[in-house]
Protein backbone atom coordinates (compact mmCIF):
# COMPACT_ATOMS: atom_id res chain seq x y z
CA UNK A 1 0.00 0.00 0.00
CA UNK A 2 2.85 2.36 1.01
CA UNK A 3 5.03 1.89 -2.51
CA UNK A 4 1.73 2.09 -4.17
CA UNK A 5 0.40 5.35 -2.75
CA UNK A 6 3.84 6.93 -2.84
CA UNK A 7 3.64 6.76 -6.95
CA UNK A 8 6.64 3.66 -6.77
CA UNK A 9 4.00 1.08 -8.90
CA UNK A 10 6.89 -1.11 -9.83
CA UNK A 11 8.16 -1.50 -6.51
CA UNK A 12 4.60 -2.19 -5.34
CA UNK A 13 3.49 -4.64 -8.32
CA UNK A 14 6.99 -6.87 -7.57
CA UNK A 15 5.42 -7.42 -4.09
CA UNK A 16 2.20 -8.35 -5.18
CA UNK A 17 3.56 -10.76 -7.46
CA UNK A 18 5.54 -12.39 -4.51
CA UNK A 19 2.73 -13.10 -2.53
CA UNK A 20 2.26 -16.41 -1.69
CA UNK A 21 -1.33 -16.23 -2.40
CA UNK A 22 -3.20 -12.98 -3.24
CA UNK A 23 -6.05 -11.71 -2.04
CA UNK A 24 -8.95 -9.82 -2.78
CA UNK A 25 -7.79 -6.75 -0.75
CA UNK A 26 -4.00 -7.31 -1.78
CA UNK A 27 -5.45 -6.71 -5.79
CA UNK A 28 -7.71 -3.61 -4.52
CA UNK A 29 -5.16 -1.77 -3.45
CA UNK A 30 -3.13 -2.30 -6.57
CA UNK A 31 -5.56 -1.55 -8.41
CA UNK A 32 -6.80 1.36 -6.98
CA UNK A 33 -3.09 2.30 -7.08
CA UNK A 34 -2.48 1.85 -10.94
CA UNK A 35 -6.01 4.18 -10.92
CA UNK A 36 -4.88 7.01 -9.08
CA UNK A 37 -1.45 6.82 -11.01
CA UNK A 38 -3.15 6.81 -14.50
CA UNK A 39 -2.48 3.39 -15.03
CA UNK A 40 -5.95 2.09 -15.94
CA UNK A 41 -4.98 -0.24 -18.58
CA UNK A 42 -3.04 -2.36 -15.90
CA UNK A 43 -5.69 -1.84 -13.21
CA UNK A 44 -8.34 -3.85 -15.73
CA UNK A 45 -5.55 -6.55 -16.52
CA UNK A 46 -4.90 -7.05 -12.83
CA UNK A 47 -9.06 -7.08 -12.56
CA UNK A 48 -8.92 -9.52 -15.07
CA UNK A 49 -6.53 -11.74 -13.63
CA UNK A 50 -8.48 -12.20 -10.21
CA UNK A 51 -11.42 -13.13 -11.84
CA UNK A 52 -9.04 -15.76 -13.85
CA UNK A 53 -8.25 -17.02 -9.91
CA UNK A 54 -11.16 -17.58 -9.21
CA UNK A 55 -11.11 -14.47 -6.78
CA UNK A 56 -14.97 -13.09 -5.59
CA UNK A 57 -14.33 -8.86 -6.38
CA UNK A 58 -16.24 -7.49 -3.70
CA UNK A 59 -17.95 -4.09 -3.33
CA UNK A 60 -14.33 -2.29 -2.97
CA UNK A 61 -12.90 -3.78 -5.85
CA UNK A 62 -16.06 -2.63 -8.17
CA UNK A 63 -15.79 0.98 -6.92
CA UNK A 64 -11.99 0.49 -7.96
CA UNK A 65 -12.88 -0.67 -11.40
CA UNK A 66 -15.50 2.19 -11.95
CA UNK A 67 -13.15 4.54 -11.14
CA UNK A 68 -10.94 3.78 -13.79
CA UNK A 69 -13.51 3.43 -16.34
CA UNK A 70 -14.29 7.24 -15.46
CA UNK A 71 -10.78 7.91 -16.05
Amino acid sequence: NMYGKCGNLLEAAKILDKMPKRDVFSCNVMIAAYCQHGYPEEAVKLFAQMYQAGMRPDKITFVNVLDVCAS
